[in-house]
């Protein structure tokens, strides 16, 4: 009888291992680590709440609100074949871009147009730094990540909010 109970119970665990491999391979993911420093500064900001807007193949795949950790990364997994628009949320982002609003009727096309896009593939080869108008302060591109600079809102800027 114990045996009949271990032979159930293995299967059922090979059962989920062979599962979850097959949707690993399937999902063709990648892991990408997106860093947020102060742009005056350097420092690792701990506690925003990135945007993230993913292009994919997957309908399924769309917006996700990504914190920060205690380092100043959000991790996240994206389609290899995909895109992303990173948008800072309670600091003031520090990439020179001007705000886009498109006229109805709108396409998927003008909502690309609203902020910098970068491509999965290559944020994996080769890293991304986005330009930093609020400060000096600059980093090397790393493969598999995006560093973003972001600041304090000042409190003239709160109030436009």
């Amino acid at each position: 009888m114990q045996s009949l109970k271990s032979r159930g119970l293995k299967f059922y665990l090979s059962a989920i291992l062979t599962v979850m491999v097959c949707c690993t391979a399937y999902m063709r993911g990648a892991t990408i680590r997106i860093l947020v420093l102060n742009g005056h500064n350097g420092r690792p900001i701990t506690d925003e709440r990135l945007n993230v807007r993913m292009t994919s193949d997957d309908p399924k795949v769309g917006y996700r609100v990504v914190p920060t950790n205690d380092k100043g990364v959000a991790i996240i997994e994206a389609d290899e074949n995909g895109a992303l628009q990173i948008e800072t949320n309670l600091y003031f982002d520090c990439r020179p871009f001007k705000k886009y609003v498109p006229s109805p009727p709108y396409n998927a096309s003008d909502i690309l147009k609203a902020r910098p896009t970068y491509h999965v593939g290559e944020i994996m080869s080769h890293g991304v730094v986005a330009p930093n108008i609020c400060g000096k302060y600059g980093r090397e591109p790393i493969p598999g990540e995006v560093i973003l600079f972001a600041r304090p809102v000042h409190r003239w800027e709160a109030i436009r909010r």
